[in-house]
């Protein structure tokens, strides 16, 4: 798998790049869905939680707000995380 910088695969987001989502996804799911089926989800919630972080991302540029992002990773799974935690403290998915 190619290697993109923090700031290709923003501008991929941005652009709607499947080739930059594909690769997304196929370096950085696993881990999200782990995490998350470690706090109690399963793999449907891992996809949700893994899409809204896209969506997050996706708007964040729309906004111009994505300036500071160094690591996508870091920042990925972090938007990730706090999605899950929400989702876990509003009772959506059960309690742990």
């Amino acid at each position: 798998m190619q290697q993109y910088t923090t700031q290709e695969i923003l501008k991929g987001i941005l652009e709607n790049n499947s080739i930059i989502v594909q690769a997304i996804y196929d370096r950085y799911f696993h881990e999200i869905k782990k995490f998350i089926e470690k706090f109690g989800g399963s793999n449907d919630d891992a996809l949700d939680v893994f899409q809204d972080g896209i969506i997050v991302i996706y708007e964040q540029m729309k906004k111009g707000e994505t300036d500071k992002i160094k690591n996508f990773r870091g920042y990925f799974f972090s938007v990730c995380k706090f999605k899950w935690f929400n989702t876990i403290r509003d009772g959506k998915y059960g309690e742990l």
